[in-house]
């Protein structure tokens, strides 16, 4: 079943990325700019089965059998030998050799085998003199998996490619430009083949959390209209009532819903840096600025003085700033909000094991530092990552419609 519904999406998406040239957008609102339409190219090396199942190779640090071994040779040899390759040898070479790698680093590499990887890679570097750097680098990863087995197999999407990288593909859009239904096409020509590529099949409870990722990240700062977002959601309804993963894929829409303009997020019950529990919902009726951040990241620090100003400029009006804090150590929050003049409440999240994971990040799948959402007094998310005077400017726009809605209630 999953690899006819892989084939099926495949073939869909394959139609739309092809029909979908880049090209100018032209809007018949003067005010709003033309903004090319992004091609995202996904590889052939991404597109097709090349290598046996990762899991096969998953031996717990066990040594690799000769036959597996012999199996994964013969298929990095035809990988790297394809036409589709030989012609782009920098994209297509590079992300098969990730996909041998990732797969030999779990089992057990005897002396023999390391002796014949080595001695093909060298081969492969007298063939390849102009990719021999990017042949080494993959070669001392190698190198330095001999010993002992990772605690696991890293996700295909981690490595290169740039088709994973689809926000930058619509940094345009949100930077200014309308998104259009052709930006809907190719948004969702780009999902649906992220999520059906044979890698992201084998194993797509990990794999797919990144693309989701990405497509969130889009999605809060396209700000699509209802009916492009009904639109998106739609489909990826479809492809979840076809897809055997239902519950990962109920699970990731659940977050984008909550996580994009016109979301409800989850409550936050934590401690605060003095220890003192509070609850996100006790600011219900105010615009509220939920600030994830974290002494240590510089672009962080580098939004501290809006921070202070907004605390003057709003000091009398239904505005909240709210911190969440992700430093491994409370004390380097604590001092911060006295040197730097952080005079609102902050949860602290970073006890986690690793600080940018802690739980009330986690929930709210953030993935990069700082992250700014604006909720209006619903508890609604009206803005993503708004900095600087932007971030002013939309909190200023929110509180005119408040006033609006308020005069107007006192008319009635």
């Amino acid at each position: 079943m999953k690899n006819s519904l892989a084939a099926g999406t495949l073939l869909l998406a394959g139609f739309l990325l092809g029909a979908l040239a880049v090209r100018t957008v032209h809007e018949t609102n003067p005010d709003v700019r033309s903004v090319e339409v992004p091609e995202i190219v996904f590889p052939s090396a991404a597109l097709k089965q090349w290598f046996p199942p990762v899991s096969q190779y998953d031996t717990g640090g066990q040594p690799l059998d000769d036959e597996s071994f012999g199996a994964l040779m013969t298929a990095l040899d035809d990988a790297l030998n394809a036409s589709e390759t030989l012609s782009d040898f920098e994209q297509e070479g590079d992300i098969h050799l990730w996909n041998f790698v990732r797969r030999l680093m779990r089992p057990r590499i005897t002396e023999a085998q390391s002796e014949r990887i080595a001695a093909y890679m060298e081969e492969l570097q007298a063939r390849h003199p102009d990719h021999s750097e990017k042949i080494a680098h993959h070669a001392a990863s190698l190198a330095i998996l001999y010993g002992d087995a990772v605690p696991d197999v890293p996700p295909f999407s981690w490595g290169p490619g740039t088709f994973q990288h689809a926000a930058a593909a619509f940094d345009p859009v949100s930077d200014g430009g309308a998104f259009t239904e052709a930006h809907v096409d190719a948004l969702l020509a780009w999902i649906h083949t992220a999520l059906t590529m044979p890698e992201t099949a084998n194993d797509f409870d990990r794999e797919a959390v990144r693309y989701f990722g990405e497509l969130g990240r889009i999605l809060q700062q396209a700000e699509l209209g209802e009916q492009q977002s009904g639109r998106v959601f739609a489909s990826l309804d479809r492809m979840k009532g076809s897809n055997e993963y239902i519950d990962t894929m109920e699970r990731e829409l659940e977050k984008l819903r909550s996580f994009i303009p016109g979301g409800i997020p989850p409550n936050i019950v934590a401690n605060d840096t003095e220890g003192i529990e509070f609850a996100l919902d006790e600011y219900r009726g105010n615009i509220v600025v939920l600030i994830f951040s974290g002494h240590w990241c510089g672009p962080c620090r580098v939004e501290y003085p809006y921070h202070r100003f907004m605390l003057e400029l709003y000091e009398d009006k239904p505005v909240v700033l709210l911190g969440i804090n992700s430093d491994g150590e409370l004390e380097t929050i604590r001092q911060a909000k006295i040197d730097e003049g952080l005079d609102y409440r902050t949860w602290w999240d970073g006890h986690a094991t690793v600080p940018t994971a802690g739980p009330i990040a986690t929930a709210w799948n953030v993935l990069e530092w700082p992250t700014i959402y604006i909720l209006d007094g619903a508890g609604e998310i009206r803005h993503v990552d708004k900095r600087g005077g932007d971030l002013i400017a939309a909190v200023d726009r929110m509180l005119a419609e408040m006033a609006e809605r308020d005069s107007g209630s006192g008319q009635q």
